[in-house]
């Protein structure tokens, strides 16, 4: 038996299945004219519901391993990832990462690693393809040039126009599958991705004879070398998330190259969303792949997505089994068609461009079945998660995915659907405790820095548990910088430019501070010291929360400070019910010392 992960779906789980929270007053609709098509399966994992959330950020890259991306079409052409560092066509490698031209990704799908070699071996490359072909070139007695213009493409030299026209080709899986994740919303043009601002970075791996009926079949060997390629190049040319909508016979111990890449994105705090895959190829039914393993998909680095359909049931083309992780709609899923080209319409002195397939209709989406586009819906999600909390772990975006999917598949035990509006809903992720190296110091990872616990009092007031402590991990202290100590339990502190001086305090996750009143009040408490002061930046600041509720020590009185502990007044709170009725924090209260409470003036009794 294969397991994944620490954190399975179970019938504890099951028992506590928790209400789902409506977000429909803050669902956005875009106005791209296909977006019909899309909502059954977009409300089904509620992903309108999360964009009242967020939509997304723009420094979210997602690499998208396949056959490759149309990056001429419209509703993706200004979301493919730019490498910066490198100078297109030059035939240098500008950036020194060992790839040459990776412009707009790389592509290792081709025998010259990146580029056609010559014309003659992509013509006997497409000879079989049911596409638009280059030979109707020949057949109209048109240029490359001239063809190039009708097709939409930029046209350099001949050698270019091939490489751009195998490019879109052979995007006829992977268009459908950027097009799920990052298609351009609210441009009045075919339809919208779950993302609405990563970019695509566009990584081919298959050949004509890896694809059949526009299904992905991997198999070991050989192809292993371009995906493993692939993934280490997408995680160490900046990519976020990784979507592979691809899969073949396998298991880890079989093909350990691939596994052992798989687990250097995960490190690397790349999560790797993967189809399940769908089924036996003759009888079309998905099988358990606990009985028939498949990879990537029974990796435990990877979060693995099988298929639903309209009706919240499971597919029956989906594979299942304790590999699959999650559900989302996989079946009549209106995504991006590939291939798109202009038709130019001349009449009289009017000239009209529009984009149509190559077959001459006018729809630019297509309704498409798989798994395959069932992971993307989910690396959308995922991306989003990466937008509201970019230094989270992958094992934290896996949890967290795996814990809001809390609405069962339809006649099925143990299998849940993503829901995008759970996850994101809860914002950003908490913070990870790491033993150091030492084995006795804790570190506390958040925000993308590790910060030592400095003593046992501050364990104790943050109601830290050494059972919650995760062992060291070198790859996380590879990754993660050191920052500075947090501030201790009693800490006195002020912020960057400013004389008022705090005292710190935590209960559990909530920090508070209080204003220190005067140098009087200062000296009276014997074991405060002015050399123990630190400055501190405005966000540490502003993340402590201004307590104004004090008692002194020996007297139970509650007193509520006006405004917020600065000079002022004291009330007392007198009951209870007024305590509540002013939602008050109890564990905001303050001890002091008689001198400090007496340095406010008295004021009326609060009842």
């Amino acid at each position: 038996m294969i397991l994944k992960f620490s954190l399975q779906k179970n019938t504890a789980f099951i028992l506590s299945i928790s209400l789902l929270i409506p977000f429909s007053a803050f669902a956005l609709t875009p106005n791209d004219p296909s977006f019909e098509q899309q909502a059954w399966y977009l409300d089904q994992i509620r992903v309108r519901d999360a964009w009242g959330t967020t939509t997304g950020a723009t420094e979210v890259v997602v690499a998208v391993i396949d056959d490759g991306i149309d990056m001429q079409h419209p509703d993706l052409i200004t979301k493919i990832w730019e490498n910066t560092d490198e100078i297109a066509g030059n035939a240098i490698d500008d950036d020194g990462n060992g790839y040459v031209d990776d412009t707009y990704g790389y592509n290792f799908s081709l025998t010259s690693g990146g580029a056609i070699q010559n014309r003659n071996e992509f013509m006997g490359q497409i000879s079989n393809r049911a596409v638009h072909r280059l030979e109707l070139a020949n057949e109209l007695g048109l240029t490359f040039q001239e063809f190039a213009a009708i097709l939409g493409l930029q046209y350099i030299n001949d050698d270019q126009f091939i490489q751009d026209y195998l490019q879109k080709v052979y995007s006829n899986h992977g268009t459908p599958v950027a097009s799920l994740i990052a298609a351009s919303p609210d441009n009045y043009f075919g339809m919208a991705g779950v993302h609405w601002q990563a970019k695509l970075m566009n990584l081919p791996i298959f050949e004509l004879n890896d694809i059949d009926e526009g299904i992905v079949q991997s198999v070991p060997g050989g192809f292993d070398v371009k995906l493993t390629a692939a993934i280490r190049y997408a995680v160490d040319n900046g990519a976020d998330v990784i979507n592979l909508s691809l899969g073949g016979e396998g298991t880890p111990q079989t093909r350990p190259d691939l596994e052992a890449a798989l687990k250097y994105a995960y490190d690397k705090g790349v999560p790797i969303i993967v189809s399940a895959g769908n089924g036996n190829r003759v009888t079309k039914l998905g099988r358990d792949l606990v009985v028939y393993p498949q990879m990537p998909a029974c990796s435990k680095y990877v979060l693995t997505v099988g298929a639903t359909n309209s009706a919240r049931a499971r597919t029956s083309f989906s594979d299942y089994g304790s590999c699959v992780d999650v559900y989302a709609p996989g079946q009549d899923i209106a995504a991006a068609y590939f291939g798109l080209i202009w038709i130019t319409d001349i009449q009289e002195v009017q000239v009209t461009r529009t984009w149509v397939k190559a077959d001459g209709t006018g729809d630019v989406v297509h309704s498409s079945n798989g798994t395959s586009f069932s992971a993307p819906l989910v690396a959308g999600v995922v991306a989003l998660l990466k937008s509201i909390d970019p230094y989270v772990t992958t094992q934290q975006i896996y949890d967290r995915i795996i814990e809001t999917a809390n609405t069962p598949v339809l006649n099925s035990y143990n299998e849940f659907i993503v829901d995008a509006a759970g996850a994101v809903s809860r914002g950003a992720f908490d913070p990870v405790l790491y033993r150091g190296s030492d084995g006795v110091h804790a570190y506390l990872l958040n925000r993308g820095q590790l910060r030592l616990v400095p003593d046992e009092a501050t364990f104790v007031a943050k109601r830290y548990a050494w059972a919650d402590v995760k062992p060291y991990d070198p790859l996380i202290f590879a990754r993660y910088p050191i920052g500075g100590d947090l501030l201790p339990e009693g800490a006195l502190v002020r912020a960057f430019g400013d004389i008022d001086v705090y005292i710190v305090k935590y209960v559990g996750a909530k920090g508070f501070k209080r204003l220190v009143l005067s140098p009087t009040v200062f000296e009276s408490y014997g074991h405060l010291r002015w050399e123990n002061v630190r400055d501190v930046t405005t966000d540490e600041m502003s993340a402590l929360t201004t307590s104004n509720l004090v008692r002194a020590a020996g007297d139970d009185r509650v007193w509520r400070l006006y405004p917020d502990g600065d000079i002022g007044e004291r009330h007392w709170i007198s009951t209870a019910t007024a305590f509540t009725r002013l939602q008050l924090d109890s564990e905001a209260i303050y001890e002091i010392n008689s001198v400090d409470r007496n340095s406010y003036t008295l004021g009326a009794a609060i009842n």
